[in-house]
């Protein structure tokens, strides 16, 4: 680990300093990992990644950090495009001065947001950060669904009700099959982009992405069409359910309930 030029004691930790912090974790997410930020290097985000180490007190921590460059400007993320950030830790997180010290340090005249994003179940992160509006920091709140997975699927499956199981079985009654096979990423892309009339993840991206063993696309097939598909990112204890697409002709069969029960049964 190299000395950076920053004026707390923060250090630029590598990439094996990273994946070393993270098997200590108890828990994380795909987006804390390095993957997440590698993809959003390559394709035309064209971010930089750097990953800053450092203490509060006893205990260390690191803060990953995309940097989007704008011209001689430069905007900062912790958590890119919808991931978690933030400041991954072993046990209780800085304090909220500890916090502002080390974001005040990465901010000047050049850097024109920082952006970071907690994980809704890091509770003392997301208590600490509340607190730095004290130091001039806006504030947000976002809502996110969490589903926490029972440990059978078959008492998951008989709590839901009637029409959703009648539901789920209807793509399968017309002779669709589900697998988890990545050749139909190009299809779930330009389902995506069809339904939602705009491009939420580039092919590139998508396709970097996909290459890891920690992206997994879900996969509903009728007679070689591809109906749909459901794309998930492993993390250490948690599964995100990033998108879903569907062929809107197969409206009725309802894919993407069927592709999210199976997620779920998949996981589980």
């Amino acid at each position: 680990m190299s000395r950076s030029l920053e004026t707390l004691p923060l250090y630029r930790a590598t990439e094996q300093d990273w994946w070393a912090f993270l098997q200590g974790l108890s828990f994380y997410s795909f987006f804390h990992t390095p993957l997440w930020y590698q993809a959003h290097e390559a394709g035309k985000f064209g971010y930089e990644t750097v990953v800053l180490s450092g203490s509060a007190g006893a205990e260390p921590f690191l803060l990953p950090l995309a940097i989007a460059h704008r011209g001689p400007f430069r905007i900062l993320y912790s958590g890119p495009r919808g991931g978690y950030g933030g400041f991954l830790t072993r046990g209780l997180p800085p304090s909220p001065k500890q916090m502002a010290e080390v974001l005040q340090s990465l901010l000047s005249p050049r850097v024109l947001a920082l952006h970071l994003t907690a994980h809704p179940l890091d509770t003392f992160l997301i208590e600490g950060l509340r607190e730095l509006e004290i130091w001039d920091f806006e504030v947000r709140s976002f809502r996110t669904y969490l589903v926490f997975l029972p440990p059978d699927f078959e008492r998951y499956f008989r709590s839901l009700s009637d029409k959703t199981r009648s539901v789920y079985r209807r793509p399968l009654e017309a002779g669709a099959t589900i697998s988890w096979d990545k050749r139909w990423i190009g299809n779930f892309h330009a389902l995506s982009r069809r339904v939602l009339g705009r491009e939420n993840y580039p092919l590139p991206f998508l396709q970097f992405l996909i290459r890891f063993p920690e992206v997994q696309l879900l996969s509903l097939v009728l007679e070689d069409r591809f109906l749909g598909g459901a794309l998930f990112l492993l993390g250490k204890g948690e599964v995100f359910y990033l998108m879903g697409a569907f062929d809107p002709a197969y409206r009725k069969l309802s894919p993407l309930t069927h592709l999210l029960i199976e997620g779920i049964r998949s996981f589980i």
